[in-house]
């Protein structure tokens, strides 16, 4: 799962396979992690996921210090496996008291096969 965050919206992008997942356990979730530089040890965890609502509840999302949560209603489910949708958005907008909007969107995508390459890995200064 690929997950962008630009200002207030997030977009996850999930592969064919964990769409399947989705459909199966009604969850994916996955984590970057910072190690400690000896590699014993997480020195941080940022976590994100999607859930699906089994019970039928509203669309949602949770944001917490180190962790995003996307909770789809099931219908919400059933659009992201319609063939040739664009996807599922979630919107929330508010004003504040003093008479400002305040808006956060999360999209959720599926993303497209890509030819695999055997590149090494490399580093973003390369």
């Amino acid at each position: 799962m690929k997950l962008r965050i630009e200002n207030n919206s997030v977009r996850f992008r999930i592969t064919p396979e964990e769409l399947t997942l989705l459909n199966e356990r009604c969850r994916v979730e996955t984590s970057t992690r910072l190690y400690s530089e000896d590699g014993r040890s997480i020195e941080g965890e940022f976590i994100y996921s999607l859930t699906v609502d089994k019970e039928g509840g509203p669309t949602r999302c949770r944001i917490e210090p180190s962790f995003i949560m996307l909770i789809l209603h099931p219908d919400e489910l059933n659009t992201l496996n319609s063939p040739g949708n664009g996807g599922v958005h979630y919107r929330r907008e508010s004003v504040s008291p003093s008479g400002e909007t305040r808006r956060f969107m999360a999209y959720i995508e599926i993303d497209k096969p890509v030819k695999k390459r055997n590149n090494p890995e490399k580093w973003l200064e390369e």
